[in-house]
């Protein structure tokens, strides 16, 4: 699947397991994993690859982003964790600030990880 907005050029890849393993997903898993990519695409910084796998033993998915110029973007971390205040949120801040508060509400638990040395973000949503 090629995601393709504003020249962007991102590959998203899902597990072939993935519907068998998710066929019955919790309240708000989908959604929450939509949100959770669309994110991914925004630490891609216009290109790289997203991977969707399943967590072992099928409890959750890690969507790990990979490529040259993959990092959070300023303010991501602390937003998904809603350590900012709602007035301090701005145009970058608010999807993730909201996807972790939706995260949160559905009552599943996320972390996410960079490592911009080998241009990788990852995160992890469980249930």
């Amino acid at each position: 699947w090629l995601l393709a907005s504003t020249g962007e050029n991102i590959t998203v890849t899902f597990a072939e397991d993935l519907p068998l393993k998710f066929s019955m997903p919790p309240k708000g898993f989908i959604k929450s994993v939509l949100n959770l990519l669309m994110l991914a695409a925004e630490c891609a910084h216009g290109s790289g690859d997203i991977e969707v796998v399943a967590l072992e033993g099928s409890h959750g998915v890690e969507i790990k982003v990979s490529g040259q110029k993959v990092k959070f973007r300023d303010g991501t971390e602390s937003a998904l964790k809603g350590e900012i205040a709602v007035e301090d949120l701005d145009a970058r801040t608010a999807h993730p600030y909201f996807s972790g508060k939706l995260i949160s509400h559905f009552g599943l638990r996320l972390s996410a990880k960079a490592d911009e040395k080998s241009g990788i973000v990852a995160f992890i949503l469980e249930f």
